[in-house]
């Protein structure tokens, strides 16, 4: 999102939120759809291979850690999102 129009008129706490949103582009759709699509195979495998609670424990762990990279971050990073 640019800085211009909307970002400019709102307040601090909204336009921070704001520029944690990506932009809605083809890599973001390609990003999405490899990273759905691989994730739902992996889960998947370590269900198949582990079984329902490891692989639910490691699924959130993993969950935990991307949040906590994420919200860590005051802009939008292409890499930690």
């Amino acid at each position: 999102m640019t800085s211009g129009s909307i970002a400019g008129r709102l307040s601090e706490p909204a336009r921070l939120a704001v520029t944690k949103v990506p932009e809605i582009t083809v890599w973001f759709w390609i990003a999405k759809v490899l990273s759905t699509g691989m994730g739902e195979a992996f889960a998947d495998f370590t269900y198949f291979r582990f079984g329902k609670y490891p692989t639910a424990a490691f699924g959130a762990i993993l969950l935990i850690g991307a949040l906590a990279l994420q919200l860590s971050w005051r802009r939008y990073n292409t890499w930690v999102y």
